[in-house]
């Protein structure tokens, strides 16, 4: 395998995690580069490394999550994000080179030297030397030792394992209860990736320590606009030029294929989503704040407005 070790820190590498999963995938340099406050070049080294890493896949259309390791890896808790930051890491041949290379010389500009001449890099040297060291710091695998050098971490072996544990755990807490509150027939109707896997994140964030409730929206709305999308598609309606969530809507109720009453759902998750999304608000000249309340209560009422829709899809008239 070839690989590119790119000059970026880890806190470029999961922020630009974020940007691709706040903007529901098909991510690209500029827009992380805005969401980062940095350069296009910045972003796109962090974008290439977050795939060399397995948290992002590269196609055409840009970058996209890879599934669960990005979802694991956004949360509030920065115990888990170095925890799945380092259950990555190890894995990665030219860190993996580096560390061992780093414990038989004690010298990190030595250990990036020997790393670059075994895997044929392009990188400059000193540029991997700072990539992986600040990679390896970010995951609590080195710690900065005698005289300023940076050393392996040993132990804690247990406590690693057990915190990614945690993490998946969460994560499955949190399916499991997505998939009771849509019942197994929306569970099978609504698309696993980009319906299911959103509102499974949206709902895990709102459970979280800190609570991210913008991050609650903007997760769930994706949920929401995707299902529309695939319920155009299976109606054979092109959405392609309504963008967001009330334009789909409008259009799928203008082909009675939603009703009034999800169509006046769909308004609220659609503006509420735009307030978290949008930025300032022309109207009011500021961006609006999300509470706690609103963030908990729209994951349930898009949930419940899904389950609805699949509902009268099968002549089933409930809300």
């Amino acid at each position: 395998m070839h690989y590119e070790v790119l000059r970026t820190s880890a806190e470029h590498v999961v922020g630009a995690v974020d940007a691709t999963l706040q903007m529901k995938n098909n991510a690209d340099a500029k827009t992380v580069a805005d969401f980062l406050d940095t350069t296009e070049d910045n972003a796109e080294n962090a974008l290439k490394m977050a795939v060399e890493l397995g948290f992002l896949e590269k196609s055409p259309k840009g970058y996209s999550s890879a599934f669960p390791l990005a979802e694991y890896l956004i949360t509030s808790r920065q115990e888990q994000k170095a925890t799945v930051f380092r259950f990555v890491l190890e894995k990665y041949e030219p860190y993996r080179i580096f560390k061992n290379r780093l414990q038989l010389s004690n010298r990190g500009a030595d250990a990036a030297r020997e790393t670059k001449a075994l895997l044929k890099l392009k990188t400059h040297q000193e540029d991997i030397k700072d990539t992986l060291v600040n990679f390896g710091t970010y995951a609590s695998s080195l710690v900065v030792g005698a005289g300023g050098q940076h050393q392996i971490r040993l132990g804690e072996a247990w406590d690693f394992i057990k915190t990614l544990d945690n993490a998946a755990n969460d994560r499955q807490t949190a399916a499991s209860f997505v998939r009771e509150r849509l019942g197994n027939v929306a569970v099978e109707w609504v698309n696993h990736d980009d319906v299911l896997e959103e509102l499974v994140t949206a709902y895990q964030k709102a459970c979280s320590d800190d609570r991210d409730k913008r991050s609650v929206v903007v997760h769930a709305g994706n949920a929401v606009e995707s299902f529309f999308s695939q319920l155009a598609t299976h109606h054979r309606i092109n959405v392609s030029n309504a963008p967001g969530i009330n334009a789909k809507a409008q259009k799928l109720a203008n082909q009675q294929h939603l009703s009034k009453k999800h169509l006046g759902i769909s308004k609220y998750l659609g503006h509420v989503r735009n307030a978290a999304d949008h930025g300032i608000d022309p109207e009011i000249g500021n961006a609006w704040a999300i509470s706690e309340n609103t963030a908990t209560e729209y994951i349930y009422v898009a949930i419940s407005m899904i389950k609805s829709v699949i509902a009268k899809e099968n002549a089933h008239f409930q809300l």
